[in-house]
């Protein structure tokens, strides 16, 4: 199987952080402003299958019981087996702010995005009407992309994770050793496919290159690998490059260990451009 190389391109990003966000994160918004306060009231206990994790954001006016506004108890980790993580649900700092007649409420969350929010009166409770929002984490990933050597293959190991994985728990996985062929130096990643009954499906693979000073991404190449449940990670067992030409062994571990398909699943192909 022959497969093509193409250039990698490495996007130089120029997105700022909005003004409001950085008014937050230099620490203008405070906790109490005039009668109000804003506070975020954690809750947890043990599900028998592990911890549970809650919070809910109130803003409160002095001398009043109830509060103007009240997000609601919010689970952002539910401990029970299997049940997905939801850190946007987790409040991590939040604050009030004056600024040009509006009333302003900031709130940082546990994936590291800043929102703003307006505040209007309504009835004896508070309307929240948004006004921005900012992924801080994802603006700072950029910049450094922006400031890396793209020769670097383990910048370009960094980049591929931030551009490719979004977030996510495993979508790729990204192989830790080099190899070197006639085209250059390089490393594959491995697609982790979807999850399905009776297992992980692997169903690709990519080679990354690093040729005359620039770097190229392979094609897709495919690859037919299943563990038996969805804890499972991809991992390469044995690997011959002579030239262009590979031969690369595929099995699936646990995350925990090396238990589980110990016959690789050999794959070849050569790279060309």
């Amino acid at each position: 199987m022959n497969v093509k190389l193409h250039p990698y391109t490495i996007e130089r990003p120029t997105q700022q952080t909005p003004a409001l966000v950085q008014r937050f994160l230099d620490g203008e918004f405070k906790e109490s402003l005039n009668v109000l306060t804003v506070k975020i009231q954690p809750e947890r206990f043990d599900t028998g299958q592990g911890m549970s994790y809650k919070n809910r954001l109130v803003i409160i006016k002095q001398g009043e019981e109830k509060p103007l506004y009240d997000s609601g108890m919010l689970t952002y980790r539910d401990g029970h087996c299997g049940s997905p993580d939801n850190w946007d649900l987790c409040y991590r700092k939040a604050g009030l702010l004056e600024f040009e007649g509006r009333l302003l409420l900031g709130i940082e969350t546990g994936i590291d995005k800043v929102s703003i929010f307006a505040l209007q009166p309504d009835e004896h409770k508070m309307r929240v009407i948004q006004l921005t929002v900012c992924d801080v984490k994802q603006i700072e990933l950029d910049k450094r992309s922006a400031a890396g050597n793209e020769n670097d293959l383990n910048y370009l190991r960094a980049h591929f994770r931030n551009t490719f994985n979004h977030g996510e728990q495993y979508p790729w996985t990204i192989g830790t050793s080099d190899f070197e062929c006639d085209l250059g130096k390089g490393f594959l990643a491995y697609h982790n496919g979807r999850s399905r009954q009776g297992g992980e499906e692997w169903d690709k693979f990519i080679a990354i290159v690093v040729h005359d000073g620039r770097p190229y991404m392979s094609d897709p190449i495919p690859l037919d690998l299943r563990a038996h449940d969805t804890f499972y990670l991809c991992e390469v067992r044995g690997r011959e490059v002579t030239g262009n030409h590979f031969k690369v062994g595929f099995v699936c571990r646990r995350y925990d260990s090396w238990a589980g398909n110990y016959t690789p699943t050999f794959v070849e192909f050569n790279l060309e451009m």
